[in-house]
């Protein structure tokens, strides 16, 4: 459609071949000495059914005989047309002047005020046969000329335009086309202004083809082989040929282009806080499909920036990246939602506008759906390693894990890592970047939210979440050793609605977040800025900048059910979940520089005493640092306070717990600071306040304890541990045969043994070696002993197999147990055999008890009550939510899901041929029974 908009602007745009000998006021040398002898008869019935008013009253007092009809007349706008003819001139000729404007376009806002007083003598007779063709009127035309002909051969007829006359059928059959008259001189008139036309209104316009702003991208100093209308924004621009600078991509996904920015020639703007003034090599591309793309420059040879613009007039930045997050590689990757058929302009740019090189630009599809990629085993193939099956992740196309080089597995030790990114809503959330740090290989999360990483177990690794619009997340863990390693949901907080804050006004300054509530209570994040902080941050080229204003917001993690999961990071497990708050700067944001520090003096946060801690108590508070992946102590604490009334426009604040008036300068609570508490709080209203130093995200946590001693844990032994290995030895008990059929009385077997005749050997089934034994996936799991304290409040399971996950909660009841049953699939949902290793976490939750202290000299956070300083003295309050006590009640065994259908025979097995598995060290006889020893440990 693009391409048509524009050849028919093209089009419409090319000079009219004007057969008007010239203007009004030209000299007509033509010496007409002809003889007309036509006899014209004017056959036309036009029916005029405009709706404008034909004020036309020409007077042609000549001997014409005036044939000449309005043919195509167009006319949509309003017109008032008061052309008069006076026609008295005396022609003695007869020549027929056939003379015509044609296409004559008007496509703009035009008052028309020409008089044409032609005062030629003519001594001719002629006869006026020219018609008005294809007039086009597409404006509000008033037209006031007057045509006065008193005595010129008019061969310049007017442009009359008054009929709104769509229904013309005037035909001029009669004139004899007069051969005889000697060529009228060239018209040196060049015409109407040659506008710019497609005749469309294109939404930024403020009529058809006039004035506003034109639906181009010129405005980013291009041209684009789509636009379709002028490159000016006046309705009389020239018309422009595309003059295309971008390379156009088409809808093509995979790696795209490969070339370099030697030459590029364009200079967009990235608006991403970079420095991204240098000459940019710029793509249109169109999405094929609705969904989550991914750009990325992998594979350039120097520090690239990446950023999208939308393909349409005003050309807004979409998203734009410097590096990503591991900064291995300091290229560029985005995901970005894009509808079907949306065109988008990709640019990229070199870092601090001076990088140059070679430039891989790829955009990749949206993950397709796990279970379009994962392909069922195949039950006849030996039994695979767990490495045999996950290279799916990193093969083909389009796979599900990027930037990885299966060079750096160790398959002996690999391991999947695979989760889920909701919302705080629980919903999923497409698009996330899951980046395995310290590396750059990163996956992005399907529709449902999935992602799947491949990586070397059995070591700390860190995982960082990050989409646009939401705070980062991280997770840390260490991960298992050739098995699957299930991580708990990751919920993304989308950032707070921002305000900006003039550090220069001579008054202090408040930022407010959006008030929350959920079953703990309402709260509302506040920030205030004393007037003349100095605030320091870094931009993208790490240059230091002190600005003036910053537009803050202030987004809280720990709200609702399911706060826990939408922390920044997992606390410090002597930390009880309690309150954390994000403070963000969107320049820093957008810079991903992440540091933001006031230099000078604090900013003060306050929060409403939602959990009821008692007036006086001193608050850990401590920050998240997201270069170092690790929760730091501040050097000051908060402090809960309350304001007990107002005092001539001041709040009077108790400090201690007594309900009275304190002096609060040991605080460093100004008169001016009380006056603006006055103005935002009630008296009798609890705050928590606390000196905030750094942006990031802040917790304000007290210790976590439980004065329970007998906290109880079950032996952490399943029932199969505990009998140990009945079979060792060369199998189970029997029961009687029945003819070819064996019966295990004590292991539940069935077996069938044949001979096979002629030879010594036979074929042996088994019904524990067949995907049916479900009592191979059964085991029995103790939940409590005899005793357990009355304080406890629920036991807690939690199991773990082949990257599936389940957790049961139980009550508090002694002498419990309870039973699990695999189902034999793995987290893909493949039938996964041979040994799987089944992990059992089992914890008992008691009420917790969170301790601050009264006074400290130093940070609080993350010290257990044991840790105290002297002078400390331990304030228990109730805690947020229950504390969970694991007290090492871990443990983990194996669950054997063997299928003898791998050897071929359908399920039958060869009596002399033995199997042995190393992971579990069982060596399988083919004629029956097991030998068990220690399996093999992987080399990590």
């Amino acid at each position: 459609m693009r391409w048509l908009l524009l050849s028919l602007a093209l089009f419409s745009c090319k000079p009219d071949k004007d057969t008007d000998p010239g203007p009004e006021g030209d000299t007509d040398t033509d010496a007409d000495s002809d003889t007309d002898t036509d006899a014209d008869t004017d056959t036309d019935s036009d029916t005029d059914t405009d709706s404008d008013t034909d004020t036309d009253s020409d007077t042609d007092t000549d001997s014409d005989t005036d044939t000449d009809s309005d043919t195509n007349i167009v006319h949509t706008g309003v017109e008032t047309d008061t052309d008069t003819d006076t026609d008295s001139d005396t022609d003695t000729d007869s020549d027929t002047d056939t003379d015509s404007d044609t296409n004559i376009v008007h496509t703009g806002v035009e008052t028309d005020t020409d008089t044409d007083s032609d005062t030629d003598a003519d001594t001719d007779t002629d006869v006026d046969t020219g018609p008005d063709t294809n007039l086009i009127h597409t404006g509000i035309d008033t037209d006031s000329d007057t045509d006065i002909d008193t005595g010129d051969t008019d061969t310049d007829p007017d442009t009359d335009t008054a009929d709104t006359d769509t229904d013309d059928s005037d035909t001029d059959e009669g004139d004899t086309a007069d051969t005889a008259d000697t060529a009228d001189t060239a018209d040196t008139d060049p015409g109407p202004v040659e506008t710019c036309s497609d005749g469309l209104w294109n939404q930024d316009e403020l009529d058809v083809d006039c004035g506003g702003i034109c639906d181009a991208l010129c405005l980013l100093d291009q041209n684009c082989v789509y636009d379709s209308d002028c490159l000016t924004d006046s309705c009389n621009g020239v018309c422009g040929l595309p003059e295309c600078t971008s390379i156009d991509l088409g809808s093509n996904t995979g790696l795209l282009w490969i070339g370099d920015n030697i030459a590029a020639t364009n200079d967009l703007t990235g608006s991403c806080s970079y420095d991204d003034t240098g000459l940019d090599v710029v793509f249109a591309w169109t999405a094929p499909e609705s969904g989550v793309y991914l750009f990325d420059t992998a594979g350039s040879e120097f520090d690239t920036l990446l950023y999208l613009l939308d393909g349409h007039c005003g050309a807004e930045v979409i998203a734009c990246n410097d590096d990503e997050p591991s900064y291995e590689t300091y290229q560029s990757v985005l995901a970005v939602p894009v509808e079907q058929g949306e065109t988008v302009v990709i640019a990229v740019d070199g870092y601090n506008a001076s990088e140059v090189g070679n430039i891989r630009l790829s955009v990749q599809p949206p993950p397709e759906p796990f279970d379009d990629v994962v392909q069922p085993p195949n039950p006849t193939a030996p039994t695979p390693s767990f490495a045999d099956n996950i290279d799916i992740l990193w093969s083909g196309d389009n796979p599900r894990q990027q930037n990885l080089d299966p060079a750096t597995l160790e398959m002996d030790r690999v391991t999947v890592v695979t989760g889920r990114v909701v919302d705080t809503s629980g919903a999923p959330i497409d698009g996330v970047f899951v980046w395995v740090v310290p590396t750059n290989t990163y996956a992005l999360t399907d529709a449902d939210g999935r992602y799947d990483l491949a990586m070397n177990g059995g070591e700390l690794t860190w995982l960082y979440f990050e989409h646009d619009g939401y705070a980062q997340a991280q997770r840390s863990f260490h991960g298992n050793v050739a098995e699957f390693t299930q991580m708990d949901d990751v919920a993304l907080v989308a950032y707070d609605v921002a305000s900006t804050i003039d550090l220069t006004l001579p008054d202090i300054q408040v930022h407010q977040g959006t008030p929350v509530t959920d079953e703990d209570g309402t709260r509302q994040s506040t920030v205030l800025f004393y007037p003349g902080t100095e605030i320091e941050y870094y931009d993208a080229a790490w240059n230091t900048v002190l600005p003036t204003s910053i537009d803050v917001r202030a987004t809280e993690y720990t709200v609702g059910e399911d706060g826990k999961l939408a922390m920044p990071a997992e606390l410090p497990l002597n930390s009880a979940y309690t309150y954390c708050v994000e403070l963000s700067v969107d320049a820093v944001i957008d810079a991903n520089t992440v540091d933001v520090y006031m230099n000078n003096q604090p900013v003060f946060h306050y929060v409403e005493n939602f959990l009821e801690f008692p007036v006086g108590m001193t608050v850990p508070h401590g920050f998240y640092d997201r270069w170092k992946s690790i929760w730091i102590a501040a050097e000051e604490d908060g402090k809960v306070i309350k304001i007990v009334d107002h005092d001539a426009g001041l709040a009077r604040i108790d400090i201690d717990g007594d309900d009275t008036p304190d002096d609060v300068t040991s605080l460093g609570i100004t008169d001016d600071e009380r006056e603006k508490l006055a103005t935002l709080y009630a008296p009798g209203q609890e705050l928590w306040r606390t000196p905030i130093w750094h942006f990031s995200p802040h917790d304000l946590n007290p210790a976590v304890s439980s004065d329970v001693e007998d906290a109880q844990r079950a032996e952490a032994k399943s029932e199969a541990e505990n009998q140990g290995d009945e079979n060792e030895g060369g199998g189970s008990t029997n029961c009687p045969d029945a003819g070819n059929s064996i019966i295990g009385c004590e292991d539940q077997e069935l077996a069938e043994l044949f001979s096979i005749g002629g030879t010594d050997y036979s074929l042996r089934y088994s019904s524990l070696r067949v995907p049916g034994n479900v009592a191979a996936r059964h085991t029995s799991v103790p939940l409590s002993g005899d005793k357990i304290s009355a304080e406890a409040l629920e036991i807690e399971l939690e199991i773990k197999v082949a990257g599936q996950e389940s957790v049961e909660v139980f009550p508090p009841n002694p002498n419990q147990s309870t039973t699990f049953t695999w189902d034999g699939l793995d987290a893909w949902g493949q039938e996964r055999f041979g040994p799987q290793t089944v992990r059992f976490s089992l914890g008992f939750g008691y009420p917790g008890t969170v301790n601050s202290a009264v006074a400290s000299g130093r940070g609080q956070f993350g010290r257990y009550p044991g840790e105290m300083d002297v002078n400390d003295e331990a304030t228990p309050v109730t805690g947020r939510t229950a504390a969970t006590v694991y007290q090492s009640s871990f443990w983990h065994e194996t669950l054997e899901y063997h299928d003898a259908r791998r050897y071929g025979l359908g399920g039958w097995q060869l009596d002399v041929l033995h199997t042995y598995d190393e992971d579990s060290g069982t060596l399988r006889y083919g004629w029956g029974g097991e030998v068990h020893a220690e399996p093999l440990a992987p080399e990590v």
